[in-house]
């Protein structure tokens, strides 16, 4: 599913973000990423979504070589994926039923199609008697869970999530958590970048554990790699 073969990222400033990666994802894997701040593990999660671009190496998702795919035609790959954010990046003026239609709007869906997707993806995230509701009437996770029905409703092969909790607490964390892994049950590869060493221990799952561009762990079992020990 995602391939990257000696990946190097290095900014303008001669920063070299990424040291030459190489890793393999499974279809159908759940995988966290970790790491402090500053290890790349940003990097490596916005080389997947093509906000940034390697300067050496290929990056393979679904058999597509994101280092060739210009910033043209970007936007047609964030169709076939799904990505969720710290921030939720919801549009304010829109209710949870329209946040979610407008990812459907966009591909051309007519509008019996978009109705029975958008009430599929909110009653998998638990919101379906809240879909006439504006973000600002919502809590963060109940954003965050739109959101997530926003990046799943066209049944993506890939789901990234930056820091998906963030901004929530533990208990709303729990939550995002197991809506998550019912997409993922279903089919969708997720990737998951967080600083949560607690959600990390305790749904063990495939880690990646990034420190000074380089990955210094890959945990199959999961768990939160620090000062050499498994946690």
């Amino acid at each position: 599913m995602i391939k990257l073969s000696n990946v190097s990222k290095i900014y303008k400033n001669h920063m070299k973000a990424l040291n030459d990666i190489s890793v393999d994802i499974q279809e159908g894997e759940f995988v966290y990423v970790v790491g402090h701040s500053g290890a790349g593990k940003s990097t490596f999660i916005k080389l997947l979504y093509r906000e940034e671009r390697a300067t050496q190496g290929h990056v393979l998702v679904d058999g597509l070589d994101l280092t060739k795919v210009t910033n043209r035609r970007v936007h047609k790959y964030r169709r076939t994926i799904g990505v969720v954010f710290q921030d939720f990046k919801l549009l304010p003026n829109l209710t949870a039923y329209e946040n979610v239609a407008y990812a459907l709007e966009v591909h051309g869906e007519d509008a019996q199609t978009i109705n029975t997707k958008v009430k599929e993806a909110l009653e998998l995230v638990g919101l379906i008697d809240k879909m006439k509701q504006f973000p600002d009437q919502l809590s963060g996770g109940e954003q965050q869970r739109v959101a997530i029905a926003r990046a799943i409703v066209n049944k993506p092969k890939l789901l990234i999530a930056d820091e998906p909790t963030g901004n929530l607490d533990p208990v709303t964390s729990q939550t995002i958590m197991e809506v998550l892994e019912e997409v993922n049950k279903r089919g969708t590869t997720v990737v998951m970048a967080t600083h949560d060493i607690h959600l990390v221990n305790e749904s063990r799952k495939r880690t990646l554990t990034f420190e000074n561009g380089v990955i210094i762990n890959d945990a199959q079992e999961g768990g939160y790699f620090y000062d050499d020990e498994v946690l």
